[in-house]
């Protein structure tokens, strides 16, 4: 790493680079002119091969919209935008920790078989999701990619949702032509697959396989590869219930049946009623709330990655048509494909920016 020199770009030094994905790349960054002691933040740029296709700028800029709309403390605030040498670029604060797939692997190696966290630590952090989800979607924003590679732990323990990149915006014309698919398959709602129309309950199915994840150790509908994870989405059988599960545990799962059901009418209709069960359950569980918050913000502090060669400031560039790497982002299912899954094609981010 050593003695790579910063980059200027517009009003911002680049520090070094954190993220690359199919369509941006993420540094850490300072604002020029400001004291040196000053809170890094994260820059995200649009590739410079891709700053000539209007669809992908356009995405860039829904992006930019969609956080515009939203002002809440479980989502990442929207510090700053513009375009500099043509490229589109936003600005978020920069985040401390791992994300919730960094966390969930860190614990789960030194857990071994058991989960990586406790019922009241995941239902905790399921509820500070569907906080910052309720909020998106009372502005007329759906994420559409709800997975752990996508949630923020900080050394604090705060829980941030990041990454509006597909997310569907009320009021905007849709950029995808026909039928396309976006998402990730473990993760993606009946309808979604389907190429049908969604709304905020497509995200708390997400939010539902996240949860049941984190509780069990894996997604509820995870198959040996992709066309078989597709199977088990359309069909939304969920897994058997394991008879020596606690009573106290028995709510969670009524919650999850609810979030996890095929059609979208049969699950809650808001976020906020999801948070509202689920606090009353962490209630009545007994444990204080701060030493869950306590717990998980020391899980997120040893599960932070540290910087690697890799993050030193070589030349962004698509790297072909398999554009992402497992080892970078394991929810790496990201597709775009047409409502009968012919001619797919794979698209992910190696960072939960990018």
């Amino acid at each position: 790493m050593g003695n790579a020199q910063p980059i200027r770009f517009a009003d911002y030094w680049l520090m070094r680079r954190i993220g690359l994905g199919a369509t941006a790349e993420v540094f850490v960054a300072r604002q020029r002119g400001r004291d040196a002691g000053q809170e890094p933040v994260a820059l995200k740029r649009l590739l410079p091969p891709l700053a000539q296709d209007p669809e992908i700028v356009k995405l860039f800029l829904r992006e930019i919209k969609a956080m515009q709309r939203i002002d809440h403390a479980n989502v990442a605030p929207l510090l700053d935008h513009g375009t500099c040498a043509d490229l589109p670029f936003l600005v978020l604060p920069w985040y401390d920790g791992a994300s919730l797939r960094q966390l969930l692997r860190h614990n789960s190696a030194l857990q071994g078989s058991a989960p990586a966290l406790t019922p009241e630590q995941a239902v905790w952090i399921a509820k500070e999701i569907a906080q910052g989800l309720g909020a998106a979607h009372a502005q007329g924003v759906v994420h559409r990619d709800v997975t752990p590679t996508n949630v923020q732990i900080t050394g604090q323990g705060h829980v941030i949702v990041l990454d509006f990149g597909i997310a569907r915006v009320a009021g905007l014309a849709q950029t995808t032509q026909g039928q396309a698919l976006r998402g990730k398959w473990a993760y993606l709602s009946p309808e979604q697959l389907a190429g049908g129309a969604i709304d905020g309950r497509s995200d708390l199915f997400a939010l539902g396989s996240v949860l049941w994840e984190m509780i069990t150790g894996t997604p509820p509908f995870q198959g040996s590869d992709p066309h078989d994870t597709m199977a088990r989405v359309e069909a939304t059988k969920l897994p058997e219930i394991a008879k020596d599960t606690p009573i106290s545990l028995r709510p969670i799962w009524t919650s999850l049946t609810q979030l996890l059901a095929q059609k979208p009418q049969d699950r809650p209709a808001h976020a906020e009623a999801v948070v509202l069960g689920w606090q009353q359950w962490l209630d009545q569980c007994g444990v204080q709330e701060s030493e869950i918050v306590s717990e998980i913000a020391r899980i997120a502090r040893a599960a932070a990655p540290m910087p690697t060669p890799q993050d030193l400031h070589e030349a962004a560039e698509l790297r072909g048509e398999a554009v992402t790497s497992p080892e970078l982002d394991p929810d790496a299912t990201q597709v775009r494909a047409s409502a009968s899954h012919s001619g797919s094609n794979a698209e992910g981010s190696g960072n939960a920016l990018a």
